[in-house]
């Protein structure tokens, strides 16, 4: 029942009743030691080309060229559209399948001059 006084609702409370608020960025995101990096960057910049050598050292791949950011929680976490998971494309090589990672926890982003 609606007593007509105004209750103080905190900010936490209300982002921590919030389900999923997402969007789509143009990024490339990798996951190492559990945790998501972004890779941001203009078009053939070397997004794909970094990400693919992280790959090779070990880091999985969660998104290549769009990549789902999604606020849960208060956490920001880093993900693939899902007709393109696992596929990163690289440039003077062509699409490869190398596997992926699920949703992984943002943390970082490296931006190329």
């Amino acid at each position: 029942m609606f007593s007509g006084c105004p209750q103080k609702i905190s900010s936490k409370t209300v982002a921590s009743n919030l389900i999923n608020i997402s969007e789509q960025i143009h990024a490339t995101a990798v996951e190492l030691y559990g945790n998501a990096i972004l890779l941001r960057g203009e078009p053939g910049s070397g997004k794909s080309d970094l990400a693919f050598r992280l790959i090779h050292e070990g880091a999985k791949l969660i998104s290549d060229d769009r990549v789902e950011l999604t606020y849960k929680k208060s956490r920001v976490y880093a993900g693939s559209p899902e007709n393109i998971n696992g596929i990163i494309e690289v440039r003077g090589v062509g699409l490869l399948e190398v596997g992926f990672t699920g949703l992984r926890r943002f943390n970082s982003w490296l931006t190329s001059p």
